[in-house]
Order: C-alpha cells, then structure tokens, then sequence
C-alpha cells in the first residue's frame, strides 16, 4: 500500500511487467535511471501503478532472478517525480511539495522481495546502493545489511526480505495489473 499525501488515506497498489515498446517511456531526462538499459541487458522491468492514477507509473524496478545462486539483483528502483522526496535534479532542492505518494520507494524494495520469495529464492536480493541512499537500505524499517563496513553492496538475508514482503504485502503475493 502507498500513502496518498493529498487525500491522507492509504491506497491499493498493482504492478505490471513493462514490455519492448513500453520500456522506452522510462528513460532519462524523466527519469534519472535509464530503465532501457536495464531492459537490454536481460533485467524485467516493472512499474507500480495505483487505481488512483491507472496507467501512470508511480514508481519502475528493475530486476534479475540469478536461480542457481537463490538470489534477485535489483539493479534500479526510482520512484516517479511526483513522489520523490526531494525535487528533481541532480542537486537535492528541496522538499517536494507535489508529492503524491509516500512510501513508493520502500514498496519496491519489498516488492523485490516478494518478487524473490515468488521465484523459490527465499527472499535473498541484493543491490548496489548509490552513496546517498544507503542509509534509506539499511534502516530499520527496510532492514537492509551492507556486505561489509562502509560496502555500497546491499544484501536483504531470508528473515529481512520475509519481513518486508509480509509488512507490503500482507496477502503473501504480488497484486498484478490485469
């Protein structure tokens, strides 16, 4: 679920696997990462979508199942310019005060972890984090751990991806767009 700051009611959220065609809308100057890329080199591309705003991508993942070593690799999740915290830029500048949504960026992190969970890789994902989001990773509500002292390299074990997966999606599997 994601919180609508506007309406200060929590609402449903659906994801969708974004093909060939629609995997071009998601690339920068939009969007900071360029989910193309993602895409062309063999990552499933998902967007969150919400019945509120049908159609309008709230936030995009990118992931890849690695089966033999039970494991996802979630190498981008951004959430849209309209729930980001900060303004867009490469510079933080200031607040966001359109913001939709909060909490689109910790739904596609558990999102990756029921994702794991779906795919008998028991909840185990794992990341490279940009230096100023590590702490986002590693707090206690995400529950994230660095591979070592001062890594980048973000691991969920088992009971952190579980964790997650249960508190986002309560009903133990992912709601998909039909």
């Amino acid at each position: 679920m994601l919180y609508n700051t506007r309406t200060q009611q929590f609402v449903e959220c659906y994801y969708r696997r974004v093909g060939t065609e629609e995997v071009k809308e998601y690339v920068p100057p939009r969007w900071v990462f360029d989910f193309q890329k993602d895409f062309d080199e063999e990552f499933e591309v998902f967007i969150l979508e919400t019945k509120e705003y049908p159609g309008s991508a709230q936030g995009v993942i990118s992931l890849k199942i690695y089966k033999n070593e039970f494991r996802v690799y979630l190498k981008s999740a951004e959430a849209s310019a309209v729930n980001k915290l900060y303004r867009l830029g490469l510079e933080r500048n200031g607040l966001n005060d359109f913001r939709i949504y909060k909490g689109v960026g910790a739904n596609l992190v558990a999102f990756a972890c029921q994702y794991s969970l779906e795919n008998n890789c028991d909840g185990y994902v794992n990341l490279i984090s940009k230096t100023e989001t590590v702490s986002f990773y590693t707090s206690e509500e995400l529950g994230g751990k660095p591979l070592s002292r001062g890594s980048q390299t973000i691991i969920f074990n088992e009971e952190a991806g579980t964790n997650l997966a249960r508190k986002y999606f309560p009903g133990g599997a992912i709601q998909w767009v039909e």
